[in-house]
């Protein structure tokens, strides 16, 4: 979606409140906007559309692609990677990452240059996923060209154009395009980097005898002295780890699957969240200084921000909400409904929409959060929306940046916690300045972008 487009779906959405009906490509969809209408889709199980399939050949049949049986038990099977305290472990990490990105930033300061984020920021979260949740250093925000990072990017160009171009679809026709070359050999370096990451570990846990969860966290014995020198099983480990009721192991297909869906949802998502969070920082002056003041008071003369402090930022807590809110990371979302679904009426309906078995229904996110039924005033910035006065009685499907229901992201949780640690650390060390006349154009891609970029001046603090 362009950004010349954005502002007529918007008009769509408050033309016809709670849902219309719209085309995409060779098929139509229902496109629910209202808490009321996104609920029932949201609570439901389900797997994806049709156009979820166009990229397939990417992430497999993972957790986003998964559904029934399989959704489920692959459900169970990942959230202890979710523990609070492995998310304690993190925080370490996270703060490493950051001193990166921070002392990147330094140049452009000093300098008194315009940094446009998406590139350094995505850099950033995509080495703190890679260290997190796969133990894997890459250096990759120092190393230019990295080829893993190279190739993900020219896939999702490459699946941006498939997706405008209907005809395109088919496989069979894809097949002859020139696109389908430079993708499979993107995905050959991608998938390449993700198994390389699976061997390499795959060995470190044969070396270290651990074929369970409970080897891995036990003690080990030396000279007659317990010293606890295993580590909390990350989300590799889990899954190398992890057996079915006979004691096999999980396909290595479906590993590979988990682990290059973890790798886009674990850091594509949250890289945008923290781009547009410092873009309204810049915006908003008066709310930055705030946040700012806080972090100075929870930190007290240290740099690193401890997990247990994550709590005590509530101003923080709610700028970053409010920006969840403005500048939702994944815009839109849509559902494989398992049967003949109806939409509830509304007041532009004399009657319920039913939409046929395994029918598309797409949750406009960005809508949502800019429905003036929901949100008085949607398109005023104000953290102050997320205090909780003023949040008690909210509809929970009215604020929905993780998604909601069943099918809610695993990982939100870890996501807002680095999104909380970034934010108070870049604070702490600079000011954000708005480049003058900068406007950014919110673009649809896998998540929210911009056209133009988003660029803003980094200004060493005294």
């Amino acid at each position: 979606m362009t950004p010349k487009q954005v502002p007529a779906m918007l008009d769509l959405a408050r033309k016809f409140p709670k849902v219309h009906i719209a085309w995409w490509g060779p098929t139509w969809s229902a496109v629910v906007t209202h808490s009321d209408t996104i609920k029932p889709v949201l609570r439901s199980t389900e797997g994806k559309p049709f156009t979820y399939d166009l990229f397939r050949n990417w992430l497999g049949d993972g957790l986003l692609h998964s559904s029934g049986k399989k959704w489920h038990k692959r459900r169970r099977l990942l959230t202890p990677a979710f523990h609070y305290e492995i998310l304690k472990g993190y925080q370490k990490v996270t703060n490493q990452c950051t001193d990166v990105f921070l002392d990147k930033m330094s140049q452009p300061a000093k300098d008194g240059t315009t940094v446009d984020l998406f590139a350094d920021v995505s850099l950033l979260t995509l080495d703190v996923i890679l260290r997190c949740a796969f133990s894997h250093e890459t250096a990759c925000q120092t190393t230019p060209n990295n080829p893993y990072i190279t190739a993900l990017y020219r896939y999702f160009d490459l699946f941006m154009d498939r997706v405008k171009a209907p005809w395109l679809y088919s496989d069979w026709i894809w097949q002859f395009s020139g696109n389908a070359r430079e993708t499979k050999a993107a995905l050959s370096v991608i998938h390449g980097t993700a198994k390389s990451v699976i061997a390499k570990r795959r060995a470190e846990l044969a070396d270290a005898k651990s074929s369970t969860i409970e080897e891995l966290l036990a003690p080990s014995e030396k000279d007659d002295t317990i010293t606890t020198t295993k580590r909390y099983p990350d989300f590799l480990d889990i899954l190398l780890l992890s057996r079915d009721e006979t004691g096999a192991p999980l396909p290595e297909q479906d590993i590979l699957d988990e682990v290059n869906t973890f790798l886009f949802e674990g850091h594509d998502t949250t890289a945008s969240g923290l781009v547009w969070i410092m873009y309204a920082l810049a915006k908003y002056p008066e709310f930055q200084e705030l946040a700012r003041k806080e972090v100075d008071g929870v930190l007290d003369g240290k740099t690193e921000l401890e997990h247990d402090e994550l709590g005590k930022l509530p101003f923080t807590t709610m700028f970053v909400k409010e920006c969840l809110r403005m500048y939702p990371p994944v815009p839109l979302i849509s559902r494989r409904l398992p049967a003949t679904f109806q939409i509830p009426n509304t007041p532009t309906l004399p009657s319920s929409i039913p939409v046929p078995e395994g029918g598309q229904c797409d949750m406009f996110i960005y809508a949502l959060h800019h429905d003036p039924t929901l949100w008085p005033n949607p398109s005023e910035f104000d953290p102050y929306r997320f205090t909780p006065e003023n949040s008690a009685g909210r509809d929970p499907y009215a604020f929905v940046p993780f998604s909601a229901g069943p099918r809610n992201c695993i990982g939100q949780n870890f996501a807002m916690g680095e999104l909380k640690t970034v934010t108070a650390r870049v604070l702490k060390r600079f000011e954000l300045v708005e480049e003058k006349g900068f406007e950014p154009k919110p673009l649809f891609r896998f998540v929210l972008r911009s056209e133009n970029g988003v660029r803003i001046v980094f200004k060493e603090r005294k």
